[in-house]
């Protein structure tokens, strides 16, 4: 890491805005000011709320000369979109770097403010109470006196002068990965163009369910809970879970004092090992959903929340799935529906982290595998489960198991997960384990070779610069399948903003997907760019194997449900049509 961006761009602009919106961001910001200020000619720009929406652009080059420079960007992105300004052409977010230097240290959130930052290299900073008072004043307040004005514009530049206080600072330690860092900024800033779209949802139905949640939530307890018995007057009873259990048959992790371990990841592990457990999953996680109704709604009906990017160890992005509706309970996403005049693509990579494997690897047959179009179906024939001539109709057992070994494998999964996935032996489960790595000896020998090298270096970096601080004791199993998370995070990354410069709109992205809307008379031309920028994007993540997508179109009048939220989808509605009838005819 290192440079200097002197030589570079004629004109840095450290910015900042001031603005006001609901805490859950489901609405638009709203802009209060601005301070930009250049780094070498000392120019200062100061622009409140009145002025502001009259401005047609910004009040400083943009273009392909100048540097923009702020920490946490996503927030003065969110400002430009709400003003209509175009976007910047290089972006530098200090708030981005940060994360990269400090990724697996285990500093925790509060580390990551401007203020910690700050701190972390000995740079003065403001009192915390202070700061506490000018976000009241802004976020409270929509009309401000004249010495006020002065007083936010003054608070504001205060955070343009901690940026250029920590530019030359984090550049002089080489913290600045040029010019990587200016696709990292030029992300952080396209999700703020994401958040600002939101996902279309149908809010009428939305409200109507809020509405009758109440009442409709005995009901669907009482209903879900006959297959099951682990509710008592509607409250779940973890001894009746643990009874339950054990007449299934199935395992349970528990905690250290013995109590079985009831967090959603849990669940949503189990539920996919074990198929019975899918409708009480759903009932619990529609239940915690919409006791909290955490889903930011705008008043457009546009589900918006924050991304959170590069807040996971591999630098996906990680929203809160009690905001984000593509994270919540799967019968959920029936409300996303398009808008009248719009359609909907989700789009996704086909088996991102198998394609990512065999083309790093290197393996020849892994990677004809994937060629083939049926990467599961080729791990089960490469690996003897299945006769050479099986298809996904002849054997589908087989490609079920081969495809439950292969994406575990680069979990780390042992034998003994790969018995307990499938439901068969632990003899049963070594077989296939081994039959794998017969299979595939070029890929377990990259393996190998990078986790031994993480081991020993203690730090693991992507294609694009982020990287991972390994510390305590390493554990080869938790960071196996980090290259191929960290090279789909960044692949994701490089996709959305070539997406954003070149006009098209995202509502969203999840894992490996990502949502896109568009004019109906634009739909197929722009389906077309972004699944033509997604596979071209795949290439310099895997060594030249092109990824492939796929895509699920909505049109208007059609809502996003999967099968496996069907069955409670259906449950749902019809409650709620008996509890809407009920009191059309019942009247308070």
């Amino acid at each position: 890491m290192g440079g200097d961006p002197a030589g570079s761009f004629r004109a840095v602009w450290n910015i900042d805005f001031e603005f006001r919106r609901p805490s859950d961001n489901s609405e638009p910001p709203i802009p209060v000011c601005l301070v930009a200020r250049e780094l070498y000619t000392r120019r200062e720009v100061r622009v409140f709320q009145d002025e502001l929406r009259k401005l047609e652009a910004p009040p400083f080059d943009v273009g392909e000369a100048s540097l923009i420079v702020g920490f946490s960007v996503a927030a003065e992105a969110s400002c430009f979109c709400a003003l209509g300004w175009p976007l910047p052409a290089n972006i530098l977010d200090l708030y981005a770097e940060h994360l990269v230097e400090v990724n697996g240290l285990g500093l925790g959130p509060r580390f990551n403010s401007l203020v910690a930052v700050l701190g972390r290299h000995g740079l003065p900073v403001m009192s915390a109470a202070h700061k506490e008072a000018m976000r009241t004043k802004i976020i409270s307040q929509d009309r401000w006196t004249a010495d006020e004005q002065r007083e936010i514009l003054d608070y504001c530049a205060a955070d343009v002068d901690a940026g250029e206080r920590l530019l030359p600072v984090m550049a002089r330690k080489g913290l600045i990965d040029w010019p990587r860092a200016l696709w990292r900024g030029a992300y952080m800033w396209a999700t703020a163009h994401i958040e600002h779209t939101g996902i279309p949802v149908d809010l009428d139905l939305y409200h109507r369910l809020l509405a009758s949640w109440d009442a409709m939530q005995h009901a669907l307890i009482t209903r879900v809970d006959e297959g099951y018995g682990v509710y008592e007057r509607d409250s779940f009873n973890r001894k009746k879970f643990a009874g339950w259990l054990v007449s299934q048959g199935i395992p349970w992790p528990r905690l250290p004092s013995g109590q079985l371990q009831l967090e959603q990841q849990v669940f949503k592990s189990q539920a996919k090992a074990y198929q019975q457990l899918a409708p009480l999953r759903e009932l619990t996680l529609t239940l915690a959903q919409m006791r909290s109704t955490g889903l930011s709604i705008g008043r457009d009906g546009r589900n918006r929340y924050w991304l959170r990017p590069l807040l996971s160890r591999s630098g996906r992005n990680q929203p809160s799935s009690s905001a984000n509706i593509l994270g919540s309970a799967a019968w959920l996403r029936g409300l996303v529906t398009p808008p009248p005049g719009y359609g909907l693509a989700l789009i996704d990579w086909v088996a991102q982290e198998l394609a990512i494997a065999a083309g790093c690897s290197g393996d020849p047959r892994m990677c004809e595998g994937y060629n083939s179009g049926d990467i599961h179906m080729a791990v089960a024939i490469d690996a003897k489960i299945a006769p050479a001539a099986a298809t996904k109709l002849t054997h589908p057992a087989e490609r079920e198991r081969a495809k439950t070994v292969s994406l575990g494998l680069n979990y780390g999964i042992s034998p003994h997960g790969v018995a307990k996935a499938l439901g068969i032996s632990l003899a049963e489960g070594n077989e296939l384990f081994q039959a794998h790595h017969e299979a595939y000896p070029v890929f377990w020998g990259w393996l190998r070779r990078v986790v031994d090298n993480a081991m020993l270096t203690s730090q693991m970096t992507a294609p694009m610069g982020w990287q991972l601080h390994i510390v305590g004791e390493p554990n080869p199993r938790a960071i196996q399948n980090w290259t191929m998370q960290a090279s789909g995070a960044e692949m994701l990354r490089a996709a959305v903003v070539k997406m954003v410069r070149a006009g098209l709109t995202l509502c969203a992205t999840a894992h490996d997907a990502i949502m896109l809307m568009a004019p109906l008379d634009r739909l197929v031309e722009d389906l077309a760019a972004a699944r033509a920028i997604m596979e071209r994007a795949s290439l310099s993540f895997t060594r030249g194997l092109r990824v492939r997508t796929e895509a699920k179109i909505l049109l208007p009048g059609q809502r996003l449900l999967e099968p496996r939220g069907a069955r409670m989808w259906d449950l749902v509605m019809g409650l709620l049509a008996e509890i809407e009838g009920q009191n059309l005819f019942n009247p308070r």
